[in-house]
């Protein structure tokens, strides 16, 4: 696979892309810049310290979860803030993960009070908190709405003590019924990816220290022992997988594995496929957008 570079921003935390492809958000330590993607003419600067941009389903509303407690959700059509979301107690982190409902009517945000977690469901509109799973001595790490089982997937891990042992985990989320079915997996360091176009739980996690290993389709890639560092984030047509591991990034064919494109030594960081899957973004210690062909 060929890739050309389109464009270069200074150091990101995160780059993200509208599902329209409208919309571009570039974040840095202290803010979060918006842009027309067909131009990158920037439209909004908005201030938010280590903060994360969240794009709703239709692209009419953006999220902003900032460090700390607050969260800010914006009209991107007037980049005018339109609700400012607050949690009832402090968090020492702000969590690893929120998304829009996909109907716009709430916000699911993952929280955590040391030493563990908790799950917000935040009405936009009257900005009101229903915290879940306070008593659960568990941490939440990613959520993402699957709309062919119109359900939230959400993993993490169960701390059984306070030594360090866990229990890791995924579970669905129904919003309507507010209830949770959640599985557990007997593997250690474990993390999960759903994908659709399989209609499964794929698990991953370092094997040893020369091979990266996915259940239950039980293939390996090998990696470098000295990195310990991963991203991972399936193609949205689930025909690609961008595989970051230390400081580089692999993409490669799904499921089979073969690998498709290698960016070597563009340091640690975060990776997301464009909608059409035609781009990839890599935030790092500068921002690229590179053109898959």
């Amino acid at each position: 696979m060929e890739q050309g570079l389109l464009h270069t921003f200074k150091k990101s935390y995160f780059l993200k892309m509208s599902p329209n492809k409208h919309f571009l958000a570039q974040v840095n330590a202290t803010q979060v810049n918006i842009f027309k993607y067909d131009t990158l003419q920037q439209v909004a600067q908005i201030k938010a310290n280590n903060a994360e941009p969240f794009f709703s389903n239709d692209s009419s509303l953006l999220l902003i979860k900032e460090s700390y407690k607050k969260l800010y959700v914006y009209n991107t059509e007037t980049m005018t803030l339109y609700s400012k979301l607050t949690s009832s107690k402090g968090c020492y982190d702000n969590g690893n993960g929120a998304c829009i409902s996909h109907d716009n009517k709430y916000v699911i945000n993952i929280g955590y009070e040391h030493p563990y977690g908790f799950i917000s469901v935040y009405n936009i509109e009257n900005r009101k908190e229903i915290r879940y799973r306070e008593d659960m001595q568990e941490v939440y790490r990613n959520i993402q709405y699957i709309s062919s089982r119109q359900l939230y997937f959400i993993d993490g891990y169960r701390r059984l003590d306070l030594s360090g042992k866990n229990k890791y985990f995924y579970m669905w989320f129904n919003l309507e019924e507010q209830s949770f079915e959640q599985t557990f997996c007997d593997l250690e360091d474990v993390n999960f990816l759903y994908a659709n176009s399989l209609d499964q739980i794929l698990y991953y996690s370092q094997r040893g220290k020369t091979a990266f290993r996915f259940l239950p389709l039980n293939i390996e890639i090998p990696v470098e022992h000295k990195y310990d560092t991963f991203d991972i984030k399936l193609s949205h047509n689930n025909e690609m997988i961008a595989f970051y591991h230390g400081k580089d990034l692999k993409v490669c064919t799904f499921p089979d594995m073969n690998i498709l494109a290698n960016f070597s030594n563009i340091d640690y960081g975060r990776v997301s496929f464009s909608p059409d899957d035609n781009e990839i973004l890599i935030a790092s210690h500068k921002g690229f957008i590179y053109k898959l062909n």
